[in-house]
């Protein structure tokens, strides 16, 4: 079992290498389980030029999936528009001729009973839809596309109903032009922990990364809590032990392992994990000591690439920090304060992603001498309530603010959407730092809940 002091680790000996690729596995939508609504919008959709005549001509509007607007209309023509053939085809507008021509192409297929229509299959159903539309003679230009339509399922032809081809196991995702070895800190990833949207995204986001043939780490606590148990039960003892000098005493801490979708989850283990209650509190309020809690994290997910052998080798130095909220946001302070001091981290970057700007980890400012950083480093942190605000007519309204230590000292800024990236830049939705991240606004962006990976150019 290897001990070693986190501010004597020694470099990487070995030289990280790019993760190969894994073969994608899409979920295909079947035709067999679409509703039958989906068609029926796909064929409104390619009738909406002779809808927009019809209703200019009789001066009456019309619903994709409901009945024409016509006070004088009489309940016998209501019904026939609600007429289960009528609306399973997209049609709002059908004279008594289309209707039993309707009714007859479905009863020579045998699809429709006494209740009306009943379920069909795909293949049934498109050479169904494909002969009265050709009857009709609608041109494909009126097709408009609405990727993602859950009710409409639009591409460049009618028949073209399900959303992607399912792909072999000899077929990889795409693979990203140059491979990196990267390392998400979180408070939280699901489904070992998780309490929002933030484990949503650290538990998914890693895995396609490392489809695209990235080397990805996931540094997160160990949670045992009596219910969350049975998560780890895969995680293994790395056999590595780290010492961590911080809030006056050395700690010692202990990884966890497990190698899931083509991703390393690393658990940082140690007793302040292991109680009741959620990843930042009881039923009693928060836990006292989650600064504590936290800088450990920080501080051994900076550890974790250089002396953990995952695969038989570590991820090195030159490494791609994401650190999620300000839980872990002391990473990208102490890659800058400690390590590149000494020649370590030089070719690493950091991103922070604020997930949650309401929730910054203030503490007070006497407990900076704890965090076991350089006093030279104290302004990097340092936050001054406006008077406003404070508590008393004593409080100068100084604290610690580890959320505005990463703004300050993080190569990029990332928030979970385009306009939340605008947003926090306010004054109404900066919590306090929309002037420091309006400053930083050249490194600043947004990508809406992560989606759009695959074709966004991170690095």
């Amino acid at each position: 079992m290897a001990t070693i002091r986190s501010y004597l680790t020694p470099l990487a000996a070995a030289k990280p290498k790019a993760a190969s690729g894994w073969p994608a596995r899409r979920r295909v939508h079947s035709v067999s389980r679409l509703p039958l609504r989906s068609y029926g919008s796909l064929v409104a959709k390619r009738r909406c030029f002779a809808e927009k005549s019809w209703s200019e001509e009789h001066g009456q509007s019309s619903l994709a999936f409901g009945k024409a607007v016509d006070p004088e209309s009489s309940a016998a023509e209501e019904e026939a528009i609600l007429d289960p053939a009528v609306l399973a085809l997209g049609r709002t507008h059908q004279s008594e001729e289309e209707l039993e021509e309707l009714n007859s192409v479905l009863q020579e297929n045998n699809e429709l009973d006494g209740n009306g229509l009943r379920s069909l299959s795909g293949v049934e159903l498109d050479a169904i839809v494909e002969e009265i539309v050709e009857s009709r003679n609608l041109p494909d230009e009126n097709v408009e596309e609405n990727e993602g339509d859950q009710e409409g399922l639009v591409s460049k032809g009618l028949l073209d109903v399900v959303e992607e081809e399912e792909e072999t196991d000899k077929q990889e995702r795409p693979r990203a032009s140059t491979t990196r070895n990267i390392v998400f800190v979180s408070s939280e990833a699901a489904p070992y922990s998780k309490t929002g949207g933030l484990g949503d995204v650290c538990g998914s986001l890693p895995i396609a990364f490392a489809a695209r043939g990235h080397r990805v780490m996931v540094v997160s606590p160990r949670y045992l809590n009596g219910v969350s148990d049975k998560k780890f039960v895969n995680a293994t003892d790395v056999g590595v032990r780290i010492k961590i000098c911080c809030f006056g005493v050395e700690t010692e801490v202990a990884f966890f392992h497990e190698f899931r979708a083509g991703v390393d989850w690393v658990f940082v283990d140690h007793p302040s994990y292991h109680r009741p209650g959620n990843p930042y509190g009881d039923s009693h309020g928060a836990f006292a000591d989650n600064q504590f809690r936290f800088t450990l994290l920080s501080y051994a997910a900076c550890e974790a690439p250089l002396v953990l052998p995952l695969g038989g080798y570590t991820y090195g130095e030159k490494c791609l920090f994401l650190v999620n909220d300000w839980h872990a946001s002391l990473v990208s302070v102490l890659i800058a304060a400690k390590y590149r001091p000494h020649g370590v981290y030089n070719d690493a970057r950091s991103i922070l992603v604020i997930h949650n700007l309401a929730h910054q980890g203030i503490a007070p400012a006497s407990t900076y001498g704890n965090l076991g950083l350089p006093s030279e480093w104290y302004g990097a942190l340092e936050w001054i309530f406006p008077p406003w605000s404070r508590m008393h007519a004593l409080d100068n309204g100084e604290v610690v603010n580890f959320l505005k230590g990463a703004v300050v000292t993080s190569d990029r800024i990332m928030t979970v959407s385009q306009g939340y990236s605008w947003e926090i830049t306010t004054v109404e939705g900066g919590q306090g730092l929309n002037e420091l991240l309006s400053s930083r606004k050249f490194a600043l962006n947004g990508i809406l809940n992560f989606k759009n990976i695959s074709a966004i150019n991170w690095f």
